[in-house]
């Protein structure tokens, strides 16, 4: 190789290995960005995950409201709900029940239905292992199950959803009629034997309805 030959072949090392030294430093800020980003990414998805898998708690789950509908504790709760599922057992068709005599407060009960409502006869609310929750977060999460009824309080007014065969995650919808939003919830189960112990009470409760009317 002549002298002229020996500097051109250092020039050209000596750019090569610029060249490394820059495509090196180019890969770590690469993957220092990546390394950034990568996490973000990943929490994006896991969010969307989620929040995509609430199921939508609606008219389809509705079996009814009560303007108003307080207070909203457990037991009044389990009042409104039993008094639903009476009028459901009765009769499927959504209609205004008026007042309910078990209940203290001066309230106007609507059986509206969805379709995600089974046949009746509907078991009753118990009390034992109900779980009430003050929160303004219409998505709560169900774990494996195991309820059938909530009662969600919007504003002064509430409703009644049938939720039996949910498990995880679902978002209520506000199907009062007004615009405020969640005060609380409460989720009830329904002991064994329960379809049949309404059905005890699907009889108390048309001699009610018998009374009222002949009152009229």
């Amino acid at each position: 190789m002549n002298g002229y030959g020996a500097v051109a072949w250092l020039v050209l090392k000596s750019e090569f290995n610029s060249e490394l030294r820059n495509v090196s430093r180019a890969n770590s800020y690469q993957s220092m960005k990546i390394s950034k980003i990568v996490p973000m990414l990943v929490a994006a998805v896991l969010l969307t995950v989620t929040t995509a898998s609430a199921v939508p708690v609606g008219s389809p789950e509705l079996l009814g409201r009560i303007i108003p509908g307080t207070p909203a504790d457990p037991a009044n709760a389990a009042v409104m709900v039993n008094f639903l599922v009476d009028a459901y057992n009765f009769s499927p068709t959504a209609r205004s029940l008026g007042d309910n005599p078990n209940d203290p407060q001066l309230e106007t009960y609507y059986l509206s239905p969805g379709g995600s409502v089974p046949a009746g006869p509907l078991g009753y609310a118990s009390l034992g292992g109900a779980l009430a929750v003050t929160t303004q977060n219409t998505t709560l999460d169900l774990g494996t199950g195991g309820f059938t009824y909530i009662t969600a309080k919007f504003g002064q007014d509430s409703e009644v959803f049938y939720v039996g065969g949910l498990a995880g995650q679902i978002t209520l919808a506000n199907l009062t009629g007004n615009h405020n939003g969640l005060s609380g919830y409460v989720l009830f189960g329904v002991p064994d034997g329960g379809p049949t112990i309404a059905l005890l009470g699907l009889g108390c409760f048309c001699l009610g309805f018998v009374r009222r009317r002949m009152a009229a």
